[in-house]
């Protein structure tokens, strides 16, 4: 699965989800979410493994700015070769060993909160979702130009 999105966090200082579709239930977990942790000011590519668990990805050094718009493209893949790349140039890439049977989550959440967290404290310009079961078509449908000129047709900077 791919995906295309556009978002701004307002605050930086509270830990925060920008998606969430995780199911972290004891053999069937699947799913993936993009938070903000303010230890260490990181976006995280958090993802779901069968067993329940979760694996958390950063790019250590990065800095995220408030009420700056950040354009991110990941890919979550069965063969667990994950990554997210914002436009700032930023990859958090994670491939750990094994195969991840659903990768694909339900429901999506933008925004929402779980339990200890916060909303997200910011904005979603856009989501655009592809789920691979026919890539060339889906790639085809996708918003053109790139998310970036999405956002700066809209007169926002990114």
């Amino acid at each position: 699965m791919s995906f295309l999105t556009a978002f701004r966090l307002t605050a930086v200082d509270v830990f925060q989800y920008i998606l969430d579709c995780r199911d972290l239930t004891p053999g069937s977990g699947h799913g993936f979410a993009i938070t903000f942790n303010p230890t260490g000011q990181r976006l995280e590519l958090r993802v779901g493994w069968p067993d329940g668990s979760q694996g958390i990805y950063y790019q250590s050094g990065m800095s995220i700015i408030a009420n700056k718009w950040y354009v991110a493209c990941g890919v979550i893949s069965p063969n667990r070769n994950h990554k997210l790349t914002l436009s700032d140039g930023t990859a958090i890439a994670a491939s750990p060993a094994g195969y991840l049977a659903n990768v694909a989550g339900s429901p999506l959440m933008l925004g929402a909160s779980a339990a200890g967290s916060s909303m997200l404290k910011g904005d979603i310009g856009f989501f655009w979702r592809l789920g691979a079961m026919n890539l060339r078509r889906e790639i085809s449908l996708m918003p053109s130009p790139s998310g970036t000129s999405i956002m700066t047709s809209r007169g926002q900077t990114v």
